[in-house]
């Protein structure tokens, strides 16, 4: 065999490792979001109890170690069973061990074991923004190569194969198919066996679903109100007003004295009015009518608040942080909506 031809073979072999699944997103959503709540049931439940321990006559089993197992069992249920229902169940139970093994990382940074290490939270807080930057990195964007679609395509017909194809998933994967290479030989193939298979009738949405499609139409119902749009727009303005004159308070003090205030205190005001100065840029792109712009500005000054500001939230309040976390992320959301909606507009 040539050289090129060697070449040509490994770098095939390559891209086929890096295809990626059509529902990776929700997947790491699912895996991130199953984590979160588990450490929160986890402090919550121990708190309620007293912190009780598991063993006994010098023993005492960390519930790191159930996290462990439990990452293991996804790890081995990924392995074992090769259809997308496996992804969902590994996803979830690694994300519930993940969370039990991280919660307990207080113990492995402090000398004393100290499970109640204020800066615990902030930890926490940095790696799932890490683990998200680098994921949301590695994605390279949610919209699939031709490659990766025809590999999908083929995911869905392993699963039809094994549990039979409902409308949705063969909907799903002839989509997939058609946006596949048609120079490949295996697209033309495909493409046939998914449109001559009998898809069984849609299921019934569970419990959850119909939940979640409730949500999601109040949601955008809301989103779509000019006047929840302006009220908005007026709780960055005035945020960031407020801000400003705490900060206006603080700063001679900082000036007076650089140790009067500890370091994630000045870390804080440093992000804090960075923040501020976005949005103040905004509201003057908003006198202008530039909305789009105005809106790019405030999700800078939102993802400044998310990535740096709310580490320092955590070391100072710890656990009260999440219900500011909780915050930021949908006012984020909201204003990605809005974004998009504007750009749509823009291209009509």
């Amino acid at each position: 065999m040539s050289g090129g031809g060697e070449f040509q073979r490994h770098w095939r072999y390559v891209a086929g490792l890096s295809a990626r699944a059509d529902d990776v997103n929700r997947l790491f959503d699912r895996f991130v979001l199953a984590a979160i709540a588990t450490i929160l049931a986890v402090r919550a439940f121990l708190w309620l109890t007293g912190y009780p321990q598991i063993g006994g006559k010098g023993l005492h089993i960390a519930h790191m170690l159930w996290g462990g197992l439990l990452m293991l069992a996804a790890l081995i249920l990924m392995q074992s069973i090769i259809t997308r229902w496996a992804r969902h169940w590994g996803a979830l139970i690694g994300g519930v061990g993940f969370g039990l093994f991280i919660d307990e990382v207080g113990k492995f940074v402090t000398q004393d074991n100290d499970y109640f290490y204020r800066p615990t939270f902030a930890i926490i807080y940095v790696l799932f923004v890490l683990l998200y930057l680098v994921t949301r990195a590695l994605l390279r964007g949610g919209v699939l190569t031709p490659h990766e679609a025809l590999v999908n395509s083929i995911e869905y017909l392993k699963e039809g194969a094994l549990m039979e194809m409902d409308a949705d998933n063969k909907e799903r994967a002839l989509a997939l198919a058609k946006a596949a290479d048609p120079a490949n030989p295996f697209t033309a193939p495909v493409q046939g066996l998914l449109e001559s298979v009998e898809a069984l009738p849609p299921r019934e949405a569970y419990f959850w679903e119909r939940w979640a499609a409730w949500f999601r139409g109040k949601y955008l119902a809301l989103m779509n109100r000019p006047s929840f749009r302006s009220l908005l727009v007026a709780i960055f303005l005035g945020a960031a007003l407020i801000d400003l004159i705490e900060y206006r308070a603080r700063l001679p003090e900082l000036l007076r004295d650089p140790n009067a205030l500890s370091f994630s205190d000045k870390m804080g005001i440093g992000s804090g009015l960075a923040s501020s100065l976005f949005v103040l840029i905004g509201g003057l792109q908003l006198l202008r009518r530039r909305r789009l712009l105005a809106y790019r500005f405030f999700e800078k000054a939102l993802l400044i608040s998310l990535l740096i500001n709310q580490v320092f939230v955590f070391v100072r309040v710890q656990l009260l942080g999440i219900l500011d976390l909780v915050l930021v992320l949908f006012l984020l959301s909201a204003l990605r909506y809005m974004i998009r909606q504007e750009e749509r507009a823009a291209a009509a």
